[in-house]
């Protein structure tokens, strides 16, 4: 699943007019300079009918956005929200029912003038 939703967040050019190719499944390899974006799974549940699953997983999905500047921030989320906001489709090989944003809000500071801001969407995906 992280694997579609880099896919859209890839080839979204206002997305990478900003982070460049500095977008990361899970952590941000040593030595990567900012801004760059980190994508992360919080849970998955797969929805059942019955005692079988239906081919449908909702996933619980974060987008963690690191800048050293305040207005690539909002440029990112801005950016990242269009790209995935009610996406629906294939993207890298997996199927989207729907890509919802949830919401969003900054995260405490890990270093000194670096600014975190976490997104939060709801990923349902066919399997």
């Amino acid at each position: 699943m992280i694997k579609g939703v880099y896919h859209i967040l890839r080839n979204s050019t206002p997305v990478t007019d900003v982070v460049s190719q500095k977008i990361f499944p899970v952590v941000i390899p040593q030595g990567t300079k900012y801004p760059c974006l980190v994508i992360n799974t919080d849970s998955t549940q797969v929805n059942m009918h019955k005692q079988s699953p239906t081919g449908l997983v909702e996933v619980a999905l974060q987008v963690e956005i690191y800048a050293d500047n305040y207005a690539d921030v909002e440029a990112i989320k801005n950016a990242c929200r269009s790209a995935l906001d009610n996406y629906k489709g294939t993207a890298g090989g997996e199927t989207f029912q729907r890509i919802m944003f949830e919401d969003e809000g900054s995260e405490p500071l890990l270093e000194p003038e670096i600014f975190i801001f976490t997104q939060r969407y709801t990923v349902r995906e066919l399997i």
